[in-house]
């Protein structure tokens, strides 16, 4: 008895639930009708001057081209309205064909337009449609249908804003609001760019914001030109016939009334002053059966065709199926970057995704890079990129790819170089390395002793890193390793102790054959060559353990001797007024290395300009780990173990 007590209580709220929102809708419905009805009484002078005969005889005079030109606008514009599909679900990452994506979308706002509730009825067409081809789930069809909507307001917003701006005939106030709107849409452009997480995963791309201004006026605007079309020669102007549709279409889908039926037409007709109304409503007359019964007749009948498609199989790859796996993939465990193989290629890549950019990291990697597989690889990822509405940007690469990039037709820039150390071959005679060999005498006259990590130094390890960012300020990130613990663990980390105390500690990523600089950390009472020491040291053991080669890491604007482009000049000017980057090249020039090109690529030279801004934030303003002391005493026995 308690039980069925029990079941018939939790069943009142989904019954009220139920009932609440059928009264919104009821409501909404109620205040659409309320407005309609008021607006028919504003406009009852000229609805009397109405005559029912003249229209149909208007409307029976339409010729056989203009019907024609009129069913070719309606497929242009419903070409645009497939596109928002495309875009949108590209960008919200689903697993969706651009093809089938676009064939979803025209046929969701066709039969949405026509039967109302465009929010419900596009998501279930939607669901329909992509459920059957890409086993898309009732949820992100609800999601694409938002984002599509929401995709359509803002390219609205600025259609209505710009063609207000170049109308005679609007008011001083209302072009003034014009112009702040479309202010406010610069303003979302520069915030797209300038945004950190999590902001940035909810803004859209710049490409997306302007593709929607674009396919805004690709769907409105052939949309308005068949009631210009239909109109007697010199009616009213197009700008002002389109700025009473892009009013009226959207207060018609707001109404929530089955085709906006009542609402568009009495917007139009209050926006269009002219005496003749008689030829006006023949022409929305002739819009209506063009641009709604046509569309919403072919996408109904088509739905009952719609199979299943084959579904593309999900790729998925791991750290440890991902062949040859470079150093910096230890960055992975961050989370900041994920081993991405580009669909039809045999390379793997570090890729971080941004709001407007696919950022990889470093060279594609595989069993075997070869030029051709290399300039395949990058021909993927611009594809990809392209796809999600996003740019390219290839960041630290190598000269053998950025050779493959221009190939492509890619931006390229220098923006530094890598010093690279043989452990094999490295010695500390020549006259190239004496600063290196008077800075190890003073490190070992000062009793500096250096040796591997030991998992009693993590304590002393943070309290070194909170001391070194207390004087230089809060560590940089994303390509740089931070000091976590999660990432630390997986590193080849060295110590240096003075007095019996640690005073200072590098860290390396390793993988195989190559070692990267990683961290650099010491206290204030870290003697004068300790650094200099730790790497010496550390050079001795990868020697030890056959590693090929030692990377210090890239010596950021420098050695770019013959300026090819203006950034290029640029970053060399600035390189030899920074301070830091000249300190860093003495530094790491003390170990003789080989110095290796460091390029940033990109798909255009605006694409790259907007990556760059992106990578600058995220260095600068690196996502740190949230963890708690709790995390951190059992965090101290993970990292011994």
């Amino acid at each position: 008895m308690s039980d069925q007590s029990t079941r018939a209580c939790g069943a009142v709220p989904s019954s009220l639930q139920g009932l609440r929102s059928a009264f919104k809708i009821a409501g909404q419905i109620a205040v659409s009708a309320l407005a309609c009805a008021g607006l028919f009484y504003l406009l009852r002078d000229r609805i009397d001057l109405l005559d029912p005969d003249a229209i149909r005889s208007i409307l029976s005079e339409f010729t056989l081209f203009e019907w024609g030109a009129a069913s070719v606008l309606t497929a242009i514009s419903f070409w645009a309205i497939g596109q928002y599909d495309a875009a949108m679900s590209a960008h919200l990452s689903l697993s969706v064909r651009r093809q089938d994506a676009e064939s979803a979308g025209w046929r969701a706002t066709a039969i949405s337009q026509t039967l109302g509730f465009g929010l419900i009825t596009g998501a279930l067409v939607r669901w329909h449609v992509l459920g059957r081809k890409a086993g898309l789930t009732l949820w992100d069809a609800s999601r694409l249908t938002a984002a599509v909507s929401i995709m359509f307001l803002v390219g609205w917003v600025v259609v209505i804003s710009g063609t207000a701006l170049v109308t005679v005939a609007i008011p001083a106030p209302y072009k003034f609001a014009a112009a702040l709107a479309i202010l406010c849409f610069c303003g979302i452009l520069a915030l797209s760019i300038w945004a950190l997480p999590p902001w940035s995963s909810r803004l859209p791309s710049v490409r997306v914001l302007l593709k929607s201004v674009g396919l805004t006026v690709l769907d409105t605007a052939p949309a308005a030109l068949i009631i210009f079309l239909f109109l007697p020669d010199g009616y009213a102007p197009f700008t002002v016939i389109y700025l009473a549709f892009l009013a009226a279409y959207v207060a018609g889908v707001m109404s929530g009334i089955p085709g906006g039926a009542g609402a568009f037409e009495l917007c139009v007709l209050a926006l269009v002053p002219h005496s003749n109304g008689d030829a006006l409503i023949a022409s929305l007359l002739g819009y209506r059966l063009t641009y709604y019964l046509g569309p919403a007749a072919i996408a109904g009948t088509s739905l009952v065709f719609v199979r299943p498609a084959r579904r593309r199989a999900a790729q998925s790859v791991t750290l440890h199926k991902a062949a040859c796996l470079p150093p910096e993939a230890t960055l992975t465990q961050l989370n900041m970057f994920k081993v991405h193989q580009p669909r039809g290629s045999q390379l793997h890549v570090l890729r971080h995704i941004t709001t407007n950019s696919h950022i990889v990291l470093g060279d594609p990697f595989g069993k075997r890079t070869d030029a051709d597989r290399r300039q395949e690889t990058l021909a993927h990822l611009q594809r990809d990129a392209s796809h999600a509405g996003r740019g390219l940007c290839l960041y630290k690469c190598s000269a053998g790819v950025a050779q493959s990039a221009r190939e492509l037709g890619l931006a390229v820039h220098q923006i530094g170089q890598d010093a690279v150390v043989s452990p094999a071959d490295f010695a500390v005679d020549g006259s190239d390395r004496r600063t290196l060999r008077r800075k190890l005498k003073k490190a070992q006259k000062s009793g500096v002793a250096v040796r591997a990590l030991h998992f009693d130094d993590w304590v002393d390890l943070k309290r070194i890193d909170a001391q070194w960012q207390h004087r230089n300020g809060a560590a940089m990130g994303f390509s740089m390793g931070t000091f976590e613990r999660t990432l630390v663990r997986r590193q080849a980390v060295f110590t240096a102790s003075h007095n019996g105390r640690i005073c200072g500690f590098i860290t390396f990523h390793t993988s195989g054959n190559r070692w990267v600089l990683d961290l650099m950390r010491s206290d204030a009472t870290c003697p004068d060559g300790t650094m200099h020491a730790l790497i010496y040291d550390a050079l001795k053991v990868a020697r030890e353990e056959d590693v090929g080669s030692v990377s210090l890491s890239t010596v950021p604007l420098s050695g770019i001797i013959a300026p090819c482009t203006l950034t290029e000049h640029l970053l060399s000017r600035r390189f030899d007024s920074s301070r830091y980057a000249q300190g860093l090249f003495q530094f790491k020039r003390s170990f003789s290395p080989n110095w290796e090109p460091v390029y940033v690529v990109g798909s255009s030279y605006t694409s790259l300009a907007i990556s760059a801004i992106e990578i600058s934030r995220r260095v600068k303003h690196p996502i740190r780990a949230k963890t708690n002391l709790l995390h951190e005493h059992y965090g101290y026995y993970e990292f011994a173990a």
